[in-house]
């Protein structure tokens, strides 16, 4: 019987001592007495119905007792002390202002959620506000852009039906973030546009000025100020880091808050953004202001990494250039690794990097373009949220859409359990793009998730590997665009669009492998959605060429200078993995081959690994691609022979075929020399001894008597020539013997041979057939052609 009223007692003095812990306000504390002086009644009543029981349990009654006075001294005490301390707000509240942006929260029931920008279409839209307002200066509040949100323990606040209607979108001050353009390889710190309504903020003048300090040297950066209707716009602005980030500081002016923003980063070998699509990264910040590590999400990210350092795992895409000169940008997707190592190539030492899972969004009827995992795009009637923890406090769920407004989903998700939202009545219009707001419930963002919803959507367009004929490269590829009721709908590109029974038709030419577009519902342009489709074309290139190309093209034989590394870069335009081979080939055999390495969407291989291969044939070498899992190849490089050099000018020419030509046409007859009538005698034993001229009138007279070879010429001359004087007596016999072959053929025998005879060696070819001739030099006397230029 003591034991039990003893454990009754103290089993009262806990749960009083427990009332009497707790800290809260003063209204708190009037509940704490007023919960005691309850207890206490109960516990008297209870002592004095025991108190015959036993001797022991009055001491503890006593003891107790004195501890209750002892307690409500205390409890004066910091009554007293909260009355001080109010007071002294309250003066404090006057004088800078704060007593009235308090009272402004207190009006708010609920608040309004954060608004991000789009991944296809950043910016805020301005909205107007007209009229002025006395300004307020709050006292500036310090924000660690790296601090990581904690989950508190707060009382929950039940939602009400009226704040689930849709509502116009809040506006607040937008952070500072520091963002990665791919395209431009540059990094930038963004304090992004602002608008407020003029009705409830007053912006006397017309620029404001921001402080900041960049790697502890300050700057002051002036932006512009323009009316928009109901709303006062202040203008982003960007500043490009040209040096690695050790910190920052951005202070905004008291008309913006007067918040300070700082970062400091901890090492000088990585730094991460997060991919939000379209080449573009938001810097995920590695550390807090005391120097802990915030862990990397399990999603798509973007790494510059120092040049000393490697990944631990393979990147999905290598860029080619660099940043802040050393620093290479990396994609990786960390959506199954659980830490990331860095590995210093100069210490061997290993850097890890933890990897956390992070909220997801998603459904069965899903379609993906190039933005992918980070702005799905549904078509179906639901979706589902997923949280890789469980809050006991729950989140506020918000969906909004950059125009229409937002929607609460939630107010108390616990994670437990997907969050379901259907699609025909939980986003406050129709289709679009949305943005999941998921906060605490103090309003502090946790994180943010996009997608688009366009029902019954489908798209269709090439998504396997194209290889192109080499000679005539890639053709023109359609994209189609599938809806329901298509003439309901509004598309806008800048490529040629063609309507077809379910949607419509694209045209996208060779030239170009990226097709931005978007679609929205007519006369509603809240619904417009954007899209980014890349079709997947084998193109390829060499390190020292800009463009992307996609025939076969010729290429030097001195460009593969040894000590000069000279790459093959082949381009898939997708992420997914192909296995490639290149080899050398000539006359139908393979002289060499080589396995191309993948970096990313590309492959690579040095050609220079091929020059001594190309340097033992003189012949027409050309290099092609084999897809190995489907056996496709397509021609790639023509290596051009060594340069020849004809030796009898200066005409030169990477192909033998053009120098023996030239030869043909400009030189052969600098090699040849017809055969003398004579020689021809000796190959037709029918031709005349000998031919002679008149030299009266030209007669020619052809002489067979080789022992009186002159008697026929004689006999003309004194008998027959019409043009000698014989008057005065017998005529002079003057006539000339005719040895040039080509006059005895125009003159006397049309039919005469034209045989040459080699000036090099001196053989006689018995035709006049310059191929044969020309087979001759080449077969006997090749070297006296042309010169082998570099040799």
């Amino acid at each position: 019987m003591k034991f039990s009223i003893f454990s009754k007692v103290i089993a009262w003095f806990k749960k009083i001592f427990r009332i009497y812990s707790k800290k809260g306000t003063q209204f708190e504390v009037q509940s704490e007495i007023e919960q005691r002086i309850d207890i206490e009644k109960k516990v008297k009543a209870k002592s004095y119905e025991e108190k015959a029981e036993t001797k022991e349990s009055s001491r503890i009654l006593e003891e107790i007792g004195k501890e209750k006075e002892a307690k409500k001294e205390l409890i004066d005490k910091k009554e007293e002390g909260y009355r001080e301390e109010k007071e002294k707000r309250e003066v404090a509240e006057k004088k800078d202002g704060k007593k009235l942006e308090e009272e402004k929260e207190r009006k708010k029931k609920k608040g309004k959620p954060y608004k991000k920008k789009s991944l296809t279409e950043p910016g805020k839209v301005p909205k107007k506000t007209t009229g002025e307002k006395k300004k307020t200066y709050l006292p500036r509040r310090k924000v660690d852009l790296g601090k990581r949100r904690q989950t508190k323990r707060i009382k929950r606040h039940d939602i009400s039906e009226g704040e689930k209607k849709l509502t116009e979108p809040s506006t607040r001050v937008v952070a500072p973030f520091v963002e990665v353009n791919l395209d431009e390889a540059k990094i930038f710190l963004v304090i992004p546009k602002q608008s407020f309504r003029t009705i409830t903020e007053s912006i006397s003048q017309k620029q404001l000025n921001y402080q900041v300090k960049l790697n502890d040297e300050e700057k002051v950066f002036q932006v512009s100020i323009a009316e928009r209707g109901e709303y006062l716009e202040i203008a982003e602005k960007r500043i490009e880091l040209e040096k690695p980030i050790q910190n920052f500081e951005v202070i905004f002016p008291s008309e913006l808050g007067n918040r300070t923003y700082r970062y400091e980063h901890q090492n000088d070998f990585i730094y991460v953004f997060i991919a939000v699509g379209n080449n573009l990264g938001r810097m995920h910040y590695l550390y807090d202001i005391n120097g802990n590590i915030n862990s990397l999400p399990q999603k798509e990210i973007w790494i510059l990494l120092k040049e000393d350092f490697e990944l631990g795992i393979e990147p999905d895409v290598i860029e080619d250039t660099w940043v802040w000169v050393n620093y290479r940008p990396l994609c990786i997707n960390l959506k199954d690794v659980s830490k990331l190592v860095v590995k210093d190539r100069n210490t061997n030492e290993d850097k890890v990097i933890p990897c956390v899972s992070t909220f997801s969004i998603d459904s069965e009827e899903v379609v993906y373009d190039d933005f992918g995992e980070q702005f799905p795009i549904f078509t179906g009637n639901s979706i589902e949220i997923k949280a890789p923890i469980m809050n006991e406090e729950g989140w506020r769920v918000w969906v909004q859409n950059k125009q229409a407004g937002y929607k609460i989903v939630s107010d108390n998700w616990s994670g437990k359990v997907p969050l379901k939202l259907n699609l025909d009545r939980d986003i406050p219009c129709e289709c679009g793009e949305f943005q999941v707001d998921i906060c605490e419930q103090d309003r502090e963002p946790v994180t943010t998730l996009f997608f688009r919803y366009i029902p019954s959507l489908r798209l269709n367009y090439p998504k396997e590997l194209i290889i192109p004929n080499s000679k005539k490269g890639h053709r023109i590829e359609k994209i189609e665009v599938s809806l329901q009721a298509p003439g309901d709908w509004e598309i806008e590109t800048s490529q040629q669009i063609k309507s077809i029974q379910y949607g419509y038709e694209i045209d996208l030419p060779p030239e170009i492998d990226t097709l931005r577009f978007s679609i929205s519902k007519k006369d509603k342009p809240e619904t417009k959605t954007n899209f980014m489709v890349t079709i997947p074309r084998l193109k390829w290139k060499t390190s020292r060429q800009e463009e992307w190309i996609d025939k076969v093209f010729d290429l030097a034989r001195k460009e593969l200078i040894t000590g000069k590394d000279f790459y093959f870069v082949l381009r898939t335009n997708t992420l997914k993995p192909c296995d490639f081979l290149i080899f050398l080939e000539t006359e139908g055999r393979e002289l060499q081959r080589e396995r191309l390495n993948r970096k990313g969407k590309d492959y690579l291989s040095t050609l220079n690994q091929f020059y001594d291969t190309l340097k033992l044939h003189h012949t027409n070498v050309v290099m092609k691609v084999r897809e190995v899992t489907t056996l496709r190849e397509v021609e790639v490089i023509n290596f051009l022979p060594p340069e020849l050099a004809c030796k009898l000018c200066s005409f030169t020419s990477y192909y033998k075929k053009q120098i023996l030509s030239h030869v043909k046409e400009k030189h052969l007859c600098e090699f040849f020399e017809p055969l003398t009538f004579e020689e021809l005698r000796n190959y037709d034993s029918s031709l005349p001894y000998k031919i002679y001229k008149c030299s009266y009138c030209g007669f020619y007279v052809k002489e067979d008597n080789f022992v009186n070879p002159t008697n026929a010429i004689c006999n003309h001359i004194e008998k027959y020539c019409s043009k000698v004087d014989r008057s005065k007596g017998p005529p002079r016999v003057e006539f000339q013997v005719i040895s040039d072959v080509d006059e005895i053929r125009r003159n006397v025998l049309p039919n005469l041979p034209n045989y040459q005879k080699c000036k090099l060696c001196g053989k006689h070819i018995t035709t006049s057939n310059v191929e044969r001739l020309l087979g001759h030099l080449i077969e006997f006397h090749e070297s006296e052609l042309y010169i082998v230029k570099g040799e």
